[in-house]
């Protein structure tokens, strides 16, 4: 199989390969994905997840033909593709279509990626927009935080300049209320924003939208969907 790389895929999980990384089948090719972080859902009884793929890092040691593609985990909610159910949902977003968001309470300092990674981690960020609140935003590297940003409107455009496959887009927020603005600044401009999920927490999206996990039958029903 050849790599995936900055897909946001569907992917059912059926075990553990090793660590936290789950093994699974991806819905849209049926190819084999090990999935970062994906064993917090399957401890919780979650098996289908949304996954971003990150699968060029193991196709630079050797053949472009993979045995299995990588990625890691974004969330358990899948109605969270477009807020309709899986059989409405787009089976996945290429990598120039969506950004991701996720809710960073302000705890006091701007946190460096490896704080970030703890509870959100898509793959490589290469810096990640944060604002605390609406006014008040930095790029976040390895390092810590660097440059402050103008607005929203800045941090996507920024965004847009780097190469989605090899960095996800992430805008993180300080609080739950400043996700709809951005939400609707990047429709207007064509993209979807993806909640991802904290580790933390997985399953809680899933639990306030009142969902329940899909059922094996109804994930069949999306296999065939996504294969027609």
């Amino acid at each position: 199989m050849l790599p995936l790389q900055g897909t946001l895929e569907a992917a059912v999980l059926t075990g553990i390969y090793k660590g936290n990384t789950a093994s699974g089948t991806i819905a849209r090719t049926g190819d084999v994905i090990h999935v970062s972080n994906g064993t917090q859902a399957l401890e919780r009884g979650i098996h289908t997840v949304l996954v971003r793929t990150d699968s060029w890092n193991n196709a630079e040691y050797g053949s472009l033909v993979l045995d299995a593609q990588t990625g890691n985990f974004v969330s358990s909610d899948l109605k969270t593709i477009k807020g309709r159910g899986l059989g409405d949902a787009p089976a996945y977003f290429d990598a120039p279509a969506y950004f991701l968001t996720g809710v960073w309470p302000w705890g006091g300092y701007w946190p460096g990626i490896a704080k970030i990674n703890e509870e959100f981690n898509p793959g490589n960020m290469g810096k990640a927009a944060y604002f605390k609140d609406r006014k008040n935003g930095r790029w976040i590297h390895v390092n810590g935080a660097d440059s402050n940003i103008v607005d929203y409107q800045d941090a996507i455009e920024r965004h847009l300049a780097v190469d989605p496959r090899k960095y996800a887009r992430v805008i993180l927020v300080g609080e739950e209320t400043q996700i709809p603005g951005i939400e609707s600044m990047l429709k207007d401009r064509g993209f979807a924003l993806v909640r991802m999920e904290p580790l933390s927490a997985v399953g809680k999206l899933q639990r306030d939208a009142g969902a329940q996990a899909p059922s094996r039958s109804l994930m069949q029903n999306v296999l065939g969907l996504v294969r027609r």
